[in-house]
């Protein structure tokens, strides 16, 4: 009697593999396996843009570790040929570039007149904002005359962001 429930236990054994192995083919059992399409044009498309995003992301801070970082500096060119007289007041225009690799915010541009006697203007501009490499145009209003006296230019102050 042992033997019969061991050759029972060996061929339901066999059932169970072959309903198994006819399962993944999805011939039988009504259990059929789904397979994925191949991916079409418009996947392959969308997965080389990405690639490329993701690599340009890379090489864009391969090239920002990679570069010399200038400090803020600014070149302020007034333009005397270009001076006005308006209402009794001269107004000068100005040019500041920022010469350096950074952007910079809250730019204060300072301009003393020293004039004849006691008449002094000092005058003060603030540009917002002004990233690398950026030129800025200012228009500064002097009570006299800024070619006869002696200008001095400069930034006192400005912020990184």
């Amino acid at each position: 009697m042992s033997q019969d429930k061991n050759n029972e236990s060996d061929e339901k054994d066999k059932s169970d593999s072959e309903s198994d192995q006819s399962g993944q083919d999805g011939s039988s059992n009504g259990s059929a396996t789904r397979e994925d399409p191949p991916p079409t044009f418009v996947i392959w498309v969308v997965r080389l843009l990405s690639v490329s995003a993701m690599l340009m992301i890379v090489a864009y801070l391969v090239y920002m570790i990679m570069s010399d970082t200038v400090p803020a500096q600014f070149d302020i060119r007034p333009e005397f040929s270009e001076l006005d007289e308006r209402d009794g007041n001269f107004v000068l225009p100005l040019t500041v570039v920022n010469t350096s690799t950074v952007a910079v915010t809250t730019v204060v541009v300072v301009a003393e007149l020293d004039g004849p006697g006691d008449r002094d203007d000092t005058i003060s501009a603030t540009l917002p904002l002004m990233g690398e490499g950026e030129t800025a145009r200012l228009d500064l209003v002097f009570e006299q005359k800024p070619s006869e006296g002696n200008l001095k230019l400069r930034v006192t102050s400005y912020q990184s962001p």
